[in-house]
């Protein structure tokens, strides 16, 4: 990540491990120690103890540039064979894969190119040589644990957001609107309305705080329209608590119908995942 000898990569990589070693292109072995951990991200953050003097560091891209279709290329190294380049296109965007324990991990890049074990922390590159994602996930069917044509990688965007926590220390926690909503049909007036409507809040919820009420229609996130309830899940689940968000609603009027849009600004709070427990 940085010539200080700062090194980005998957959680599930270094999980558990007593002792950490490095290996550079040059095949030197570095002694290094985890700074900072996102598990529900499956993004880790080391540093090497005592960098050498000159390192190259990668190019973060802009994840959101790609489009279906576009080229990238991974590098890592399955099945113990080395700085091993394979190529492909973007097969989908914003796809939903599970992280450890079982907790999912939103708005990941999936691609063709073949993707194994070895590779997990591995970049991902645009055209342009620039890192958009870190490779981590193969998908897994009956030849077991073996590419079949369809790999993931978290965005570069995704891990730009949590960075900072993860650089300073911190355990990175997962932000949440404290809220459940869902896509349906309402009647406004006379008229049948599709939207996506607040379905459940918890607790001290920091929406109902901010004058968001059950049965309010959810229109924009921090600018974008808001079209799905998954498409909601996804734009906050990139997104790390302490986060502030601006969003747009419309309220549910007791007698039917809703009143004008209005706008509210939140700090996401954290999401309960059991990691940091």
């Amino acid at each position: 990540w940085d010539d200080n000898g700062l090194i980005v990569t998957n959680f599930h990589v270094i999980a558990g491990a007593h002792r950490l070693t490095v290996t550079l292109p040059d095949r030197s072995e570095h002694a290094a120690e985890v700074i900072g951990v996102a598990p529900e991200k499956d993004l880790a953050v080391l540093r090497i103890a005592e960098p050498p003097k000159e390192l190259t560091t990668l190019p973060l891209g802009d994840s959101s540039e790609l489009t279906v279709g576009r080229k990238v290329l991974a590098i890592g190294n399955p099945f113990g064979l080395d700085t091993t380049l394979t190529t492909g296109i973007v097969g989908a965007l914003g796809r939903e894969i599970r992280a450890s324990g079982n907790r999912k991990i939103r708005g990941v890049i999936q691609t063709d190119a073949a993707i194994n074990p070895g590779n997990s922390g591995g970049p991902l590159f645009n055209e342009a040589g620039e890192v958009v994602g870190i490779n981590g996930r193969i998908s897994i069917g009956d030849r077991g644990r073996v590419n079949v044509g369809v790999g993931f990688a978290i965005a570069s965007n995704q891990i730009r957001n949590f960075l900072g926590d993860l650089i300073a220390g911190r355990h990175a926690e997962h932000g949440t609107l404290d809220m459940s909503a869902w896509f349906m049909t309402s009647r406004e007036g006379k008229e049948h309305k599709r939207g996506v409507f607040v379905q459940q809040t918890y607790k001290d919820s920091i929406v109902i705080k901010a004058g968001v009420g059950l049965g309010d229609e959810i229109t924009s996130f921090n600018g974008i329209p808001v079209r799905s309830a998954n498409q909601l899940a996804t734009l906050v689940g990139v997104l790390p608590a302490g986060t502030w968000v601006t969003l747009r609603h419309k309220p549910a009027k007791a007698e039917g119908g809703f009143g004008s849009e209005r706008r509210v600004t939140v700090k996401l709070t954290t999401l309960d995942t059991g990691s940091s427990r």
